[in-house]
């Protein structure tokens, strides 16, 4: 058959591809960490961070050993995937809290409105910053922080964002990957 031939040889052209690549030594990075090869994603709105022992230690301080790891576009489609099914489970488990809340308030101040946004999560007002690691056992961890004010206009491409309070415009998660999981999301609280 004529067209096996190209067929075949895009296949191996698209695995050759995606093999997966070495993060640089630790000797090799001067200064602040480099950023790691990105794959495919929207730089307007992600950043992706090589993880550091340093900046990253309360991060996966409970992880036991891990090392750096970079992301195929295939595993970044993964990221993307489990992080909108966590937000469409915690957004579900809110709706019903956000429900009740508006039972209990209105019978006492029928005046007082309770807004969706302060509640739900919608991620495409989100900007993030990811960090990704591979633990012990091999398998690759990605930490996800995610905020929706940018006070800081160009920084965040080059830091890790952290602020004290502000609700649910800031939250990070973890991804394990290998397992298809999400654990320790940690929406922060409203001053």
């Amino acid at each position: 058959m004529p067209f096996r031939r190209p067929l075949a040889a895009a296949l191996l052209a698209l695995l050759a591809g995606c093999q997966a690549r070495k993060p640089a030594p630790a000797a090799a990075q001067l200064g602040p960490p480099a950023a790691a090869p990105r794959p495919a994603v929207d730089t307007s709105r992600v950043a992706i961070f090589l993880y550091d022992k340093e900046r990253d230690r309360y991060i996966f301080q409970n992880a036991g050993p891990v090392k750096a790891t970079v992301l195929s576009a295939v595993e970044f489609a993964i990221v993307d995937s489990l992080l909108i099914a966590c937000i469409k489970d915690h957004n579900q488990a809110q709706a019903v809290e956000l429900e009740d809340m508006r039972k209990a308030v209105y019978k006492e101040y029928p005046k007082v409105q309770l807004h969706e946004e302060r509640y739900l999560i919608n991620l495409a007002n989100y900007k993030r910053q990811l960090v990704a690691v591979t633990n012990a056992k091999g398998e690759k961890t990605v930490w996800i922080n995610c905020f929706c004010r940018d006070d800081n206009q160009a920084s965040w491409r080059q830091h890790i964002v952290s602020v004290d309070d502000g609700g649910n415009c800031y939250f990070n998660i973890k991804l394990n990957l290998t397992r298809r999981t999400w654990y320790d999301m940690m929406v922060n609280g409203v001053a």
